[in-house]
Formats: structure tokens, sequence, C-alpha cells
């Protein structure tokens, strides 16, 4: 897929359908500094892979995702495997939970002090940014708050009896 740049005054955006990067630069002592924000990966590892993406995040950045992360559903091997494959990039992976995320599991995690505030420690350089909570990242306060309403979650709640299963919604 071709990506496209759009450059508006110090903010850069760039999206090839369905993966959206914002860059946030802003002066700072020692350089510029950068800030990437994107949301909904729904578990496509792909998303990572991207030539333009990679050669963009640099060692110790952050991509801050907003939500809809969904590499955290099932708890199989190979999820744990991406999982681990994502903590060992070598930049800073933060995500707010959306919608579509499988709340029980992120509960198992670790909850440790990250950048001010409290976070669940998920693989090497990947955290999931607690709500209600407020991190400075790249001396700048980002305020972490999550979720909304999906019907699908309402189903599979309704048709589980209250857990959270994919299972019931694979094809067979």
């Amino acid at each position: 897929m071709k990506i496209k740049y759009f450059l508006k005054k110090n903010k850069k955006i760039f999206t090839n359908r369905s993966f959206y990067v914002r860059i946030i630069r802003y002066s700072h002592e020692g350089g510029i500094k950068l800030i990437y924000v994107t949301g909904d990966m729904h578990g496509e590892f792909s998303r990572f892979k991207n030539k333009n993406i990679k050669k963009q995040l640099e060692e110790n950045d952050t991509l801050i995702i907003c939500g809809d992360f969904g590499f955290i559903w099932e708890d199989s091997r190979h999820e744990r495997s991406i999982i681990e494959k994502i903590g060992e990039l070598n930049y800073n992976v933060a995500f707010v939970d959306g919608c579509h995320e499988n709340f029980d599991l992120l509960q198992q995690f670790e909850v440790i002090e990250w950048n001010g505030g409290k976070a669940h420690h998920i693989s090497g350089n990947l955290v999931h940014l607690m709500r209600g909570q407020v991190y400075t990242i790249e001396d700048k306060k980002i305020f972490a708050f999550g979720g909304g309403h999906s019907q699908i979650m309402s189903t599979v709640k309704t048709l589980t009896g209250g857990r959270r299963s994919i299972r019931l919604m694979k094809k067979s």
C-alpha cells in the first residue's frame, strides 16, 4: 500500500487506509522530541512492520495507542509470542484500553510505576496505561482514559454469562 504524507504545521500524519500515526513535534533542550499517537490496532501485528513507520520510530521513542490495542485477547501461545515481539521493539509501546480488550486478562499483569503513573507491565517495552493516570512522556503530561461501549462485547458477555471470551465468536 502506498503511504501518503500529510504535513500541517508541526504535525505530520501518515496513513495507509487503516493505520494512522500522528507525530507531535516540539522543541526541547537537546533537539526535537517526538510523540507518536495512533489507535485501533485490533491485534494486527503487520502494522508494526510497515517500513515507513519503522523508519520514523527511533530507540526510546514512544508510540501511544489510543484504544483497541487488541493483542491481549485470548491468551494463546501465538498471542503471547506476538506480545513478546512487541515488547522487544527498540521503542516504547504504551496503550490505553479501548472497548475491544480482554479486561480480565489485562488485570492479571503486574502494576508498575511508569513515567509518573501506574501501568500494567505487559512485556519488555510494552505497557498498558491505566485509566485515570497521568504520565509524563517526553516532558508532556498525558492523561489516560479509555474505553467506550461495544455492542460486540455486550453480546459476548451476554452469551458467556459475563465472561469475556472470543472463542464463541470464532468461525469453526
